[in-house]
């Protein structure tokens, strides 16, 4: 099993850092970016009232989970939750949506296991949040292979309120994601 934290951090600027590390298992997770530095974000123009939120822009990393030998792969999400969403700072949350999966160099589904038999099938884009266990889909049964590969994208969201000081502020989340093999 394999585990890989990653953190966002707001400067008013979110930040992603990854330090995946190798437990005793087969399996292990790898990330395209480390780190995603969103910068130091202002209040919007135009934004006059406190209330609501400020969506960052969307980031995208690619998820390599590669086992040794053959298995039924789970990524299991693990943090905070804010508003049935990873909670980012005290207020703020990140919405992520995991996309594009291959098992193996070949198209997959992707699903909860528990929506599995409501469903039939997986899905292309699925919407996560800790807490959550995603599987690749074929065939309306959760798939077995080697290497899989997917898009995870991550947008963060701030209250207005807390753009709108002149200080300095960080924000922070925390996600593990869990790679098990079986």
């Amino acid at each position: 099993m394999t585990l890989c934290d990653i953190i966002r951090t707001l400067l008013m600027a979110p930040a992603l850092v990854c330090s995946p590390m190798l437990l005793a298992s087969e399996c292990e997770i790898t990330l395209s970016n480390t780190h995603v530095d969103y910068g130091v974000q202002q209040h919007p123009s135009g934004a006059v009232a406190l209330q609501g939120n400020h969506r960052l822009d969307s980031r995208e990393i690619r998820l390599n989970a590669s086992c040794r030998d053959d298995s039924a792969i789970e990524l299991t999400l693990h943090g905070a939750l804010h508003a049935n969403q990873m909670k980012f700072s005290d207020q703020g949350q990140v919405s992520i949506r995991l996309s594009r999966a291959q098992l193996d160099g070949r198209p997959v589904g992707l699903a909860k296991p528990g929506d599995l038999g409501a469903t039939g099938a997986g899905v292309e884009s699925l919407a996560a949040a800790p807490g959550d266990v995603i599987v690749p889909v074929e065939a309306g049964r959760p798939a077995r292979g080697k290497a899989l590969v997917l898009s995870l994208e991550i947008v963060p969201q701030v209250p207005l309120s807390d753009m709108r000081s002149r200080d300095t502020k960080v924000h922070e989340g925390q996600l593990r994601i869990d790679v098990n093999g079986s």
